[in-house]
């Protein structure tokens, strides 16, 4: 009996490894000139062609083992180093569940940067930290070449 008081009296313990919560990183972020149709952006978009002026820019971020929520927002800055755009705060995981990736981004419409093309940068911040920064070059498209002026056929041929 006093046996199985001491077994029944003594004190129980267990231990729990709680895991850790996934750090937050990027896995990519890009810029794209089109968004995959269907939403697939589980690999990086296509950069855009070299060359080709884009009606729009985006740019695009994955970002792996959110677990909290958290906000999202892009700042986009002309060649000549000023703030043209800085996009609304994008709220992302708002549940604050472990996500194992998150996707978003953000357009810069060409209107924005058709009147300084050149080098520009976007900063990407998450919760007011720096997460991403990228650059890329913007350029107009070339005006197509006027055509050469011809005499009509048959009429009689003009030189000054």
């Amino acid at each position: 009996m006093l046996l199985w008081l001491g077994l029944t009296a003594g004190c129980v313990s267990f231990r729990l490894t709680v895991p850790d919560l996934p750090e937050t990183s990027v896995d990519y972020a890009v810029f794209t000139a089109v968004l995959p149709t269907g939403g697939d952006l589980a690999t990086p978009p296509p950069p855009p062609p070299s060359g080709v002026c884009p009606s729009a820019l985006y740019s695009v971020v994955r970002i792996i083992g959110l677990s909290r929520a958290a906000t999202l927002r892009w700042s986009w800055y002309s060649p000549n180093r000023t703030l043209a755009r800085k996009s609304p705060p994008l709220r992302v995981n708002g549940k604050g569940k472990n996500l194992e990736y998150v996707v978003a981004w953000d357009r810069l419409p060409e209107e924005s940067w058709a009147q300084a093309p050149g080098r520009w940068t976007v900063e990407i911040r998450l919760d007011d930290r720096p997460l991403a920064t990228g650059e890329v070059e913007l350029t107009l498209a070339a005006a197509p070449a006027a055509p050469a002026a011809t005499p009509p056929a048959g009429g009689p041929a003009r030189r000054e």
